[in-house]
This record gives structure tokens, sequence and C-alpha cells, in this order.
């Protein structure tokens, strides 16, 4: 979900939204998170609990933590955005900052859900819900898995999915 804001907020600029860094800082490199801070604000206390496990890291995120802002989407995607894409940025806005700012929440448990991203108003004037293929069951009791494994599960799954038309 991470992945999708980022990705949708560099079609709309054609900028890379977290540019690649190479400071000096090993704390940079250890937790690329650092970035993302820069863009998306302070990183929720909950998260420096249970998902950093070293101290140093902790202290390190926390300190930037205190002093980040959340950039301005709507500011950042008028100013960057396409200039073909200005009238819709303008007219979804609403939708369109909601839609980010949920996949871009640094706090995974306030991100958006899949089933609540494609039922976010932003995605409905392109969803034929119809025509989409839904998995019965949940892939998650499947265990740990490489990653062409997970491709050959996945395409099994399509392949048993009813098609629609």
């Amino acid at each position: 979900i991470w992945s999708i804001g980022a990705i949708l907020s560099e079609m709309i600029t054609g900028q890379i939204l977290f540019e690649p860094i190479l400071p000096a800082d090993e704390h940079f490199k250890k937790y690329p998170v650092l970035k993302a801070i820069s863009i998306c604000g302070p990183v929720p206390d909950v998260v420096l609990r249970e998902d950093i496990d070293d101290e140093s890291g902790r202290v390190a995120l926390r300190k930037r933590s205190a002093v980040a802002v959340r950039i301005d989407f709507l500011q950042h995607f008028v100013q960057n955005g396409r200039s073909w894409l200005q009238e819709e940025i303008t007219s979804t806005a609403e939708h369109l900052l909601s839609f980010i700012d949920r996949t871009l929440s640094l706090d995974h448990g306030e991100r958006l859900r899949v089933d609540e991203a494609l039922a976010h108003p932003f995605l409905a004037d392109v969803r034929v819900p119809s025509k989409e293929v839904v998995a019965n069951h949940s892939m998650s009791d499947i265990g740990d898995l490489e990653v062409e494994e997970w491709k050959h599960k996945i395409w099994e799954v399509i392949k048993e999915s009813p098609v629609r038309l």
C-alpha cells in the first residue's frame, strides 16, 4: 500500500518521492525511513516501540522525528505536478489527498488496507468491481515463501478465479 502512494505521487509529478540519499550518517543507511520522515512527518511512538529493534535506532529516529513536518501534498502536487494533470489535481484534491495521506502513513496501523484502498472514493470512477479477481481465502496462512513461490501461488489464485467480462 505504501508503494501505491509513492508511485501515485511519482506519476503525478514525474519525480521520485523518496529520492535516494547518500549521507555520511550511518543511521540513514540503516534506517531508510529517515528519508520518509522528511516527507511524511514524525514517526508515531507506537512504530518506534514496536518496529525498531535497537535503542540507537530509536534515539536517532526520535531525534529527527521531533523536528519533522509532513509536507503539504496538495501544494507539492500543484507546484510539481505535470501541467496536463493540474485540473485533475484540483478537482479531485479532497479524495486524492485523503488517499495519499492514508497510503503514506508511517503508522502501518493507520495505513489503508487493500480493501479500504479499493473502496476509497479516489478510485470510485476507475473501479469495475464486477471484473476484479478476488481471492476467496487469505494467503497469509501459507507461511514464508521466496518471491518466485509467491508469484506462483498468486498466479494459481488468478487462474482459479472465474473470468469476469
